[in-house]
């Protein structure tokens, strides 16, 4: 099966809409890349209000919501679902506040190999 990505403005909920070849909505996709190897940890962080957005937006338009990570080793995906466990996370290197935030702590082990 073939497929059209589509980039979404920039303060849109998601990256991407990804259609199949008859313009019919199959999928939204988040696509983020890591500067870090798939395995370095065993959870991926995801702000909590960009998870909501998410998932209002995959509720509303009825269909999955992909996230899509190209990590240094290979690039990997996973349907976000409600239900992760949420905590106060992100970056600490930069010396900005506005790094943490809380979170959507999402299992490596729901991610699945793409490339």
């Amino acid at each position: 099966m073939n497929f059209i990505c589509i980039t979404t403005p920039q303060l849109c909920a998601v990256d991407g809409l990804i259609s199949r070849l008859d313009g019919s909505l199959w999928c939204l996709a988040e696509i983020r890349i890591r500067s870090n190897h798939s395995n370095k940890y065993t959870t991926y962080l995801l702000s909590s209000k960009k998870h909501k957005n998410i998932i209002d937006m995959s509720i509303r338009l009825k269909v999955p919501a992909l996230l899509i990570v190209k990590f240094t080793d290979c690039v990997m995906a996973t349907t976000l679902r409600d239900g992760y466990l949420t905590s106060s996370g992100g970056r600490l290197d930069r010396n900005d506040i506005q790094d943490i935030e809380l979170c959507a702590y999402i299992p490596m082990s729901e991610f699945r190999l793409v490339l």
